[in-house]
């Protein structure tokens, strides 16, 4: 008894005081629930005016952050309160007078056309906005069709025009004739569009088959 009179009632008794002090403050005796817990303000005040840390006193430090309580509600969560025990008296006043204005106010015809007006054009807008997004996927799907048209009639002008090349190539080797560069640059503009010099399509420069001519002569 003496070691509860010295050590424990000292520091349990202001606790228990300041406990009592907020339960009558938010009215704990008169609701049937609330949110305050005597338990844990009086965890609170045990924690932030322990003796042998002076210190805690000066920077106070919700329940909520202590170290303990953390891993302890971290191990074991507590169930989300309803709004019913978390607000006073007049907070609650504040929330619902604030509804029930908002709502008479809706209810004025003025109020109830300007809804409506503003109502239509999001429609509006998202139907402008539904009708541009199947445009672009419908350009995109021809867009895709056509260059999947393109790309097999390239591949068969292509594949046309490399069997006429080899045909003609051979039919100059059989003949032994000489022949204009012009007649391959129809084939060649198809077959690799890009731009080559000048020079190698000139009018005046041919082909010669003089160096076939000297190899058969040779042999």
């Amino acid at each position: 008894m003496q070691y509860l009179d010295r050590q424990i009632m000292p520091l349990l008794l202001p606790a228990i005081e300041d406990t009592l002090q907020q339960a009558i403050k938010w009215e704990c005796l008169q609701l049937q629930k609330c949110r305050f817990n005597g338990i844990d303000n009086i965890v609170e005040n045990l924690w932030n005016k322990n003796p042998i840390y002076p210190q805690r006193a000066e920077n106070w430090t919700t329940l909520y952050e202590i170290p303990m309580v953390k891993t302890s509600l971290a191990l074991k969560p507590r169930p989300i309160f309803p709004k019913s025990w978390i607000w006073t008296r007049d907070e609650a006043a504040s929330v619902i007078q604030a509804a029930v204005r908002s709502f008479l106010l809706r209810c004025q015809p003025e109020v109830q056309e300007m809804r409506q007006f503003w109502k239509a054009m999001r429609q509006i807008a998202a139907e402008e906005r539904r009708q541009k997004k199947e445009e672009e996927e419908r350009l995109a799907e021809e867009e895709k069709k056509i260059q999947n048209i393109k790309e097999k009639e390239r591949q068969e002008v292509t594949s046309y025009i490399t069997d006429n090349l080899l045909t003609n190539a051979m039919n100059i080797v059989e003949d032994k004739r000489t022949v204009n560069a012009e007649y391959f640059e129809p084939y060649l503009m198809d077959l690799f569009p890009f731009d080559y010099d000048s020079t190698l399509h000139s009018e005046e420069q041919t082909i010669q088959m003089t160096d076939l001519d000297q190899d058969e002569n040779k042999n």
